[in-house]
């Protein structure tokens, strides 16, 4: 099946339509019904375009955030903007954030804070989730910038987009299910964007860590695997010299193939690390720990630059959504505004 974005330019009332071959997998079934789980609409929450000259204004982001997340009691670590990134201090960082998290959550400790959620006014709660919202992705954003400084063969770009759903609506991640997490052995065309499942979990999985080298959060017992099936998801991008060479490449190497290499390096930084007694890497949350691939882009065209990706997701709203068969009817549509 098929599945179709009209996007709109508010200012100028362009509308473009995209279309998205869905993967063959139960996950991007199960995700795609979640899409109609609920009236609301499809809305862009945050985006990652790295580029260098950004670190510092994303940096300094931050700093304000960390200030305003102690002024309700966080106390978290001082951060100061700088264009270079402390890794050791961002880790920390996040995993002091998620500690706060969860105690204004009300999963852990609920008598040494002196905020709940539960007891919040709806404006005030509102403003503190957000404020949750954005340093999370203010810091997966810097990870990412350090990422492109350590590997620049590679980029990774994408935008988030969020349809709210009640968590009593969203699918469990059961073991059978997770075993879709694995990597999409067909690489996407150069430039193509493609769909993936948003992470949608304040924290960090195993695989998380291991990218990030944070031993911290495995040691301290607070890996958060994804539990359930959110309706969000990212539009992504890469560019990649290594492309140039894989667009003539017709094989591909079997899934098991590439698991298996990642688990490897995965089970000597474990090793490496002495986590051996902090972390099961016979459990599915554990092995089964990537990003699902949803659909990838058919048309246009199955391909966009970076700067087309972000002019489509930054000045344009999904107006409308649906499915379509392989004749190009409509099975179901549905306004997201």
């Amino acid at each position: 099946m098929v599945l179709y974005f009209t996007h709109r330019n508010p200012k100028t009332r362009d509308t473009i339509t995209t279309k998205w071959q869905l993967s063959n997998t139960e996950i991007a079934k199960v995700w795609m019904n979640s899409l109609w789980l609920s009236d609301s609409p499809i809305v862009k929450y945050a985006e990652s375009f790295p580029s260098l000259n950004d670190v510092y204004e994303t940096s300094k982001l931050l700093e304000t955030y960390v200030v305003s997340l102690n002024e309700i009691g966080a106390e978290l670590p001082e951060w100061v903007a700088s264009i270079d990134i402390d890794r050791e201090k961002l880790n920390t960082l996040h995993e002091n954030f998620h500690k706060f998290e969860d105690r204004v959550a009300g999963r852990v400790d609920k008598a040494s804070l002196p905020i709940q959620l539960s007891e919040m006014k709806h404006p005030e709660k509102l403003r503190v989730l957000d404020l949750f919202n954005k340093v999370n992705m203010t810091v997966h954003t810097l990870e990412g910038f350090d990422n492109v400084n350590k590997n620049r063969n590679v980029v990774h770009s994408y935008s988030c987009f969020r349809k709210s759903v009640p968590t009593e609506l969203k699918p469990k991640v059961t073991d059978e299910l997770r075993k879709c997490f694995v990597p999409d052995v067909e690489e996407v065309e150069p430039n193509q964007p493609w769909l993936s499942l948003s992470y949608a979990t304040i924290g960090k999985n195993l695989w998380h860590c291991f990218q990030d080298n944070d031993a911290s959060i495995v040691r301290q017992g607070l890996l958060s695997p994804q539990v359930l099936v959110s309706s969000d998801f990212n539009i992504n991008v890469k560019q990649s010299k290594n492309h140039i060479r894989k667009k003539y490449q017709k094989t591909f190497p079997a899934i098991e193939e590439v698991m298996s290499n990642h688990l490897y390096k995965l089970c000597e930084w474990v090793k490496e690390n002495n986590l051996e007694d902090h972390v099961d890497l016979e459990a599915a949350e554990n092995r089964y720990i990537f990003t699902p691939c949803l659909a990838k882009l058919i048309y246009p065209s199955k391909t966009m630059s970076v700067e087309q990706v972000k002019e489509l997701t930054s000045e344009y709203v999904i107006r409308e959504f649906g499915l379509m068969d392989a004749s190009g009817q409509f099975i179901i549509r549905k306004g997201s505004s």
